[in-house]
């Protein structure tokens, strides 16, 4: 069961910070170099929108925010990524 399904049914924080690793101090390749870099963004922003939906830390919302920009960053205009990632980032700065 993914992490975030684990923490909407059983409620255990501990199951959305398995979803948000630590940041790594090696560089990053370039996104366009990684297949699916841009839906693990996205993915990344839809935990940390759970995240913050249930712990109230509004930077838990500024990071998925800006996961979701760079998802839709590298996505084709029009495509049905587009609008998905489209619809993400407006109900994250909806909810600001």
């Amino acid at each position: 069961m993914p992490s975030c399904a684990r923490f909407e049914a059983l409620g255990q924080v501990a199951d959305l910070d398995a979803r948000h690793p630590k940041p790594s101090k090696r560089p990053s390749p370039s996104p366009a170099r990684l297949p699916g870099w841009a839906t693990m963004q996205a993915n990344l922003g839809v935990a940390l929108r759970t995240r913050f939906e249930a712990l109230g830390q509004v930077a838990d919302l500024d990071a998925a925010i800006q996961a979701f920009q760079k998802a839709l960053a590298v996505a084709r205009e029009g495509s049905p990524d587009w609008a998905t990632r489209q619809a993400n980032l407006g109900l994250a700065l909806h909810t600001l």
